[in-house]
């Protein structure tokens, strides 16, 4: 239920979100900053009240307040986010079928390039996918393993073969 001062507004048109993420993108570095100092709260409202100017000329439809635009872009942001993380969850399902078709509006494009990784996250160095593959050395049976092992009286042709069929890092020692 609405308060009794206030009412509620018109809703924004895909133009006028395209006018606020045009704004707010010239004066990003301020707005995205995590630094929370008083020298950067002071420019970071002044960026608003900048990025607010701008959209007031520009939009023409109907006048909006900094906080009214604050509000709307931090609601595109969780928008996006939630978009990109469905999107991320379904490339990562198993199960098979059809894949789901994620399309993203020029506007959520924006918003993802102007908040960079903290929207999508940094990429891992180290991951599953991406891990050398086993290099043919690793697998072929070596003789100098065999003779090691007929001195440590282990030596089996079978054990042989599975203990050399294991990546270097792995065998014992």
């Amino acid at each position: 239920m609405a308060t009794p001062g206030r009412r509620r507004g018109t809703n924004f048109t895909q133009r006028e979100e395209a006018f606020l993420t045009n704004a707010v993108k010239m004066y990003a570095s301020a707005i995205e900053s995590r630094k929370t100092d008083a020298d950067n709260n002071i420019i970071r409202n002044d960026a608003w009240d900048r990025v607010c100017n701008i959209y007031n000329q520009t939009s023409g439809e109907k006048f909006r307040d900094v906080a009214i635009l604050k509000n709307k872009y931090k609601n595109m942001k969780k928008s996006t986010a939630k978009n990109l993380a469905d999107e991320k969850k379904h490339i990562y399902k198993t199960g098979g079928g059809p894949p789901k078709e994620y399309t993203f509006s020029q506007t959520d494009r924006d918003i993802i390039e102007i908040s960079g990784e903290q929207m999508t996250g940094q990429v891992s160095e180290i991951d599953a996918v991406y891990m050398t593959p086993i290099s043919v050395e690793q697998i072929v049976p070596h003789e100098e393993d065999d003779l090691d092992m007929i001195h440590l009286g282990e030596y089996s042709k079978v054990a042989s073969k599975r203990y050399n069929a294991l990546p270097v890092g792995f065998r014992k020692t």
